[in-house]
């Protein structure tokens, strides 16, 4: 496991709560958007959409 596999690991044990602490001692906020765009990215939950108008389309239903 590589370092970073595993500093990910590390950070997605936390909990909400902790998570947003260390955010907030460690990083400014260009930082947490970063951070927040690659663990949306590592997400294989994630929705991911082929346009803008796929992304509407899922809003519209819900």
């Amino acid at each position: 496991m590589s370092t970073r596999e595993l500093a990910y690991h590390v950070v997605d044990s936390l909990s909400e709560e902790k998570l947003q602490a260390f955010i907030t001692l460690f990083a400014d906020e260009n930082e947490i958007a970063r951070m927040e765009t690659e663990m949306m990215a590592n997400d294989s939950n994630a929705l991911k959409f082929n346009s803008v108008e796929e992304l509407f389309e899922e809003l519209d239903s819900e």
